[in-house]
């Protein structure tokens, strides 16, 4: 699902600890594991084609108060206006700006070489699909009656983008569970998994879009190698460039350093934070990274691109080290950093669970969300 779908899933199992009869509408096949979830049958890519008419039959049997828009779906317009009752507030939650996560979807450049390429489905995405998500969520953020952005970054761009008055914008940082990601795991399980010892760990989640710059990783690892001969770098998320990431590795000779670990179980991903020392985000464009507060409650200093939101929740030096996008020296540099300095990442770890359990707990986002919905129901 993605950051987002975390985020909607979390939201709504808050919401439901604080009495909101909170149901969630999607696509996807049905799953009893997800309660009070109502989907259209379909990949996302049909989503938006077969949705209206689903969305309209059930919003018209329901009697909601708050009606919270995660996606540039546009589903806020015709369908939902001819059917929901008049006392219905709308609120859509934007966790991206969809221009900006278009133009990071571009050739990568190590060393003056090309060693990526976009997917075709990126490139659909980007020259096809961004105009209709743009628009769709254009169409969200007007109709609405408020709108929550996940970090101040992203509510900048909407104002700038969408000329959306700056008094119907909050900011709602996303939350993390705490319970689930936290410092107390053991680490043997996934270090005696992939033979790593007492190696010094990278870790990378999420690479399923060449946006989250993977490759920069790859290339810094060979000059990380060079200090720390037995570096390890453990891989987890989609496998859309699985081929090309190995093959990248071969050449730069650190393919043998790196795990792919692929997809992975969600109660088995708090394992691999704990297994690792670094969790490093070198991504291209961003929102408000759930990788990042999932390291952060994990006790985890993170070694992060100067994007997005990433610098309202990473502050360089306490909780982790920023770097510019794209720059491989200050990546390398950064991480060894880290590395080399054991007493210094975990302090920094420490201080990243003491920032999250200060502002990104769940129960305080949640109540946060409450808080709106009742100032729009006043």
């Amino acid at each position: 699902m993605g950051g987002q779908g975390e985020v909607v899933l979390r939201l709504q199992k808050q919401l439901i600890d604080y009495g909101v009869e909170a149901c969630v509408f999607t696509s996807g096949k049905n799953d009893r594991r997800y309660v009070r979830t109502m989907r259209v049958p379909g990949g996302r890519r049909l989503f938006y084609a077969l949705a209206a008419p689903y969305y309209l039959k059930w919003i018209r049997n329901q009697d909601f108060d708050i009606i919270n828009i995660h996606a540039e779906s546009g589903m806020s317009a015709a369908p939902l206006l001819a059917a929901h009752r008049r006392h219905t507030k709308l609120v859509t939650t934007l966790h991206t700006c969809y221009l900006d996560e278009s133009a990071a979807l571009g050739a990568i450049r190590v060393d003056g070489n090309v060693v990526a390429r976009p997917t075709p489905d990126e490139y659909m995405t980007r020259y096809l699909l961004t105009p209709v998500k743009f628009f769709g969520n254009h169409l969200d953020l007007k109709v609405a009656h408020r709108v929550i952005a996940v970090c101040e970054k992203t509510k900048q761009e909407c104002i700038r983008q969408h000329r959306i008055p700056t008094e119907k914008i909050s900011v709602i940082h996303n939350g993390v569970d705490l319970e689930t990601f936290n410092p107390r795991l053991p680490r043997e399980p996934i270090r005696e998994r992939y033979s790593i010892g007492e190696s010094s760990t990278l870790l990378s989640v999420g690479c399923s879009t060449i946006r989250k710059g993977i490759f920069f990783l790859i290339r810094s690892l060979k000059d990380i190698k060079a200090k720390v001969p037995d570096v390890r770098l453990i891989v987890v998320g989609g496998t859309n460039y699985l081929s090309r990431m190995m093959s990248v590795a071969s050449e730069f000779g650190v393919r043998e350093n790196i795990t792919f670990a692929g997809n992975v179980p969600n109660e088995m991903l708090p394992y691999y934070y704990s297994a690792c020392d670094v969790v490093v985000l070198p991504s291209l464009q961003e929102g408000f990274p759930v990788v990042m507060l999932e390291a952060m409650a994990s006790g985890k200093p993170v070694v992060a691109s100067r994007v997005g939101g990433v610098p309202e929740g990473i502050e360089s030096g306490r909780n982790g080290v920023l770097f510019s996008p794209g720059n491989v020296a200050e990546l390398t540099a950064s991480i060894l950093a880290l590395l080399e300095n054991v007493a210094f990442r975990k302090r920094m770890g420490e201080e990243g669970r003491r920032i999250a359990e200060k502002k990104y707990d769940w129960r305080n986002v949640g109540r946060e969300y409450i808080e709106e919905f009742e100032r729009l129901l006043c």
